[in-house]
């Protein structure tokens, strides 16, 4: 008896015997393949669903994100925070800010002391020209030098800073 190649099934020829436990197993070996087929189009289905959902959670994601950003469009501000580098920084808020205020006061700062105010800074972009400069997307912040002064430290480095930014 011959067999096809790939999958091992049986290929009579008119001198073979007939026999049962042949067909059998020619039929066990097919419900085999057709078995493991099921089984790998059952986890590509259930692949393609997970896909599908997290593309949908995607787009929700998407979705809500630009709702977000509208909405922030609408405010006529936008607070946020960054950390200082000790250097020259620029931060974004996606507009010129026509007023900016930052303090980097931590919690607990007797706000009546010198340490509150050496770390908080108010500008229309004349005042503290030289520490902050407003730009058309943000603001950008210069390191503290005897230069320019030595108070407020708007950029000291590993402070974290919070800001409200005026449209």
């Amino acid at each position: 008896m011959n067999y096809t190649q790939n999958h091992h099934l049986p290929q009579w020829i008119k001198s073979d015997p007939i026999r049962m436990e042949d067909f059998n197993d020619a039929m066990a070996s097919i419900e085999s393949g057709l078995n493991t087929a099921d089984t790998a189009l059952s986890k590509a289905g259930a692949a393609q669903s997970a896909a599908d959902s997290a593309q949908s959670t995607a787009s929700i994601a998407q979705s809500m994100a630009a709702v977000a950003h509208n909405v922030a469009l609408e405010k006529p501000y936008l607070t946020g925070r960054y950390t200082g580098n000790g250097g020259t920084k620029a931060v974004s808020t996606g507009f010129q800010p026509s007023f900016l205020i930052i303090t980097g006061a931590e919690a607990g700062t007797d706000l009546n002391s010198y340490l509150a105010a050496a770390y908080v800074g108010m500008t229309a972009g004349n005042t503290l020209a030289t520490r902050c400069k407003l730009t058309s997307t943000g603001f950008v912040l210069q390191p503290r030098s005897d230069a320019n002064g030595t108070y407020p430290d708007l950029n000291q480095n590993g402070r974290v800073y919070e800001y409200i930014a005026f449209k």
